[in-house]
């Protein structure tokens, strides 16, 4: 039935919080929300995934609209807040076990072009059979172009492939392509239950 597994990395393969990503620059709570909806959820965040800003780019774009006292740590922030990401070692291991079962995995991430500072550090990418990042591709999950891409560029058939992604509105745009998928919760535990009571495992 199913040969191939699509993964999304935030808060899936990595856990990606900007909370505490900004605890690490600072412990002023207040600070860490006016830096999360001036940085991290923003349009220029957003068009860095889609590949349209650079990291310098973004960081023009971000200090309009900032404090100028705070530029030198949006800064800092954008240039090394990835290294503050944590890898999920029981997804690690469900991955393990999904490529041990014949499996291709594949990453399938709206991330933008500094995944590529950090993507020889984590140890499930090393088991991917490839990895799809929207910022190199210049389409954004869950647009039905982003799939459309996988799909033709690896031969792949929707039917065979299956998406696990921790947001409902991404798992949808797949299941308009034909993909079928979980939401994932953040419980590594759960998904691999559901494997095993579908007959993934």
């Amino acid at each position: 039935m199913y040969k191939n597994m699509l993964f999304d990395m935030g808060n899936v393969i990595m856990d990606f919080s900007p909370d505490y990503i900004l605890s690490m620059y600072t412990k002023d709570v207040k600070l860490i929300n006016y830096l999360k909806y001036k940085i991290v959820y923003t349009r220029a965040w957003a068009d860095a995934d889609k590949g349209v800003l650079s990291e310098e780019e973004v960081y023009e774009e971000i200090i309009k609209d900032l404090e100028e006292k705070y530029h030198p740590l949006a800064k800092d922030v954008l240039s090394t807040w990835y290294v503050h990401k944590t890898e999920s070692k029981e997804m690690l291991e469900l991955m393990k076990d999904l490529k041990n079962k014949g499996y291709k995995l594949y990453l399938c991430s709206n991330a933008a072009e500094s995944f590529h500072k950090y993507e020889d550090k984590i140890e499930a990418f090393k088991i991917l059979d490839a990895k799809i990042v929207s910022a190199d591709i210049k389409e954004v999950k869950p647009d039905r172009a982003f799939f459309d891409y996988v799909l033709n560029t690896y031969n792949l058939k929707a039917e065979e492939c299956f998406f696990i992604d921790d947001l409902a509105n991404n798992v949808k745009g797949a299941y308009e392509c034909g993909i079928d998928g979980y939401q994932y919760n953040g419980n590594a535990g759960l998904l691999r239950k559901f494997m095993e009571r579908v007959g993934i495992l």
